[in-house]
């Protein structure tokens, strides 16, 4: 049951807010990179400039779309450019697709650093939310 009322409050934040997280503060000195680890600033950073770009993108194009361009950067090798892509879809329409490609994607290390808390989360909202495939993912990474 604690379990469950936990679980409960984890969804409803991501209900709202979508899966988007906030940028550190940093020097303007250093470069600053988008947070895609949970709080955590992540190495060789994609630029403010590309990110503006990648939400203008997506915000033309719509949800399966901008999943799709998140699926093209991610076949060209381009796994950075990919996560970003696919926060934007997941944060920006709530597209499921985009945040569980994130998901696995914190999982194997592509793009960034293995976070397996941070894909354990995603699969749980999704999970909590209906997805029955996320729920394996869960419990597999549990």
């Amino acid at each position: 049951m604690k379990k469950n009322i936990i679980a409960f409050a984890l969804v409803i934040p991501f209900t709202f807010f979508g899966c988007a997280t906030t940028t550190k503060q940093v020097p303007k000195t250093q470069k600053q990179e988008y947070d895609i680890n949970m709080g955590e600033v992540v190495d060789n950073p994609l630029a403010e400039q590309d990110r503006i770009i990648i939400e203008r993108q997506c915000q033309s194009v719509g949800a399966k779309s901008c999943y799709d361009l998140g699926v093209s950067y991610y076949r060209k090798g381009d796994f950075k450019t990919a996560i970003n892509t696919f926060d934007v879809g997941c944060a920006m329409y709530q597209y499921l697709p985009s945040c569980l490609q994130m998901g696995r994607m914190f999982e194997k290390g592509e793009g960034v650093p293995v976070n397996k808390a941070a894909a354990l989360d995603i699969y749980e909202r999704a999970c909590f939310s209906g997805d029955k495939p996320s729920c394996q993912d869960m419990r597999r990474l549990k």
